[in-house]
């Protein structure tokens, strides 16, 4: 893998990108945890309230996928949330039952290689 240069709000390094590890799950956000609603509210459009069965706060692409193939497996609805910018008719829909958050996944990096940017699902424009 190439070397990137990583900026984002919970990184400022140079290393490798991991974008296939599952070997650590995703945190897992039910309704009985106090967080559940904060990650849930996240709505614009009082119309729409997500009422997921849990949030997964990935961390990495192999995160993602894992959340994505236990919701397929499950017979359940996924929707994915990224920086904040998703359509609340989309995420807050009742038929999902599990919410990807992409948020902490919001590193913008540069490949001098390849002399071009990449912006994570999670980054939230300013």
């Amino acid at each position: 893998m190439l070397g990137i240069t990583a900026v984002g709000p919970a990184r400022a390094a140079t290393g490798t990108a991991d974008t296939t590890s599952t070997t650590v799950v995703a945190l897992t956000v039910t309704p009985d945890d106090p967080r559940h609603l904060d990650l849930t509210a996240c709505g614009y459009n009082a119309r729409f309230a997500a009422k997921p069965d849990s949030v997964r706060l990935v961390h990495s692409t192999g995160q993602a996928v894992q959340a994505v193939r236990e919701a397929v497996s499950g017979g359940r609805g996924i929707a994915v949330r990224g920086g904040g910018h998703c359509l609340d008719e989309l995420v807050d829909d009742p038929d999902v039952r599990i919410i990807a958050d992409m948020s902490e996944i919001g590193a913008i990096t540069y490949d001098s290689a390849r002399r071009a940017f990449a912006v994570e699902a999670g980054t939230e424009g300013t």
